[in-house]
């Protein structure tokens, strides 16, 4: 029972404990984030060897967005 009881909010259940499923989904939120930043980072770092694919990319973003 102690293990649930820490699992859902911890030992003394104050509010402000970053612990439980509060704290789970903020570090799951978290890392969706960082996931997603890392593959935008890896798709514009593969972009650099196709020559002017950096500036196509540029160009169409910027259509898309106007």
């Amino acid at each position: 029972m102690d293990k649930l009881r820490r699992f859902l909010g911890g030992d003394d259940g104050s509010p402000d404990e970053e612990s439980g499923i509060m704290a789970q989904l903020k570090n799951a939120g978290l890392a969706l984030l960082f996931i997603i930043i890392q593959s935008l980072a890896m798709t514009w770092y593969s972009l650099s060897y196709i020559p002017y694919a950096r500036d196509a990319v540029k160009k169409t973003l910027s259509a898309c967005i106007v």
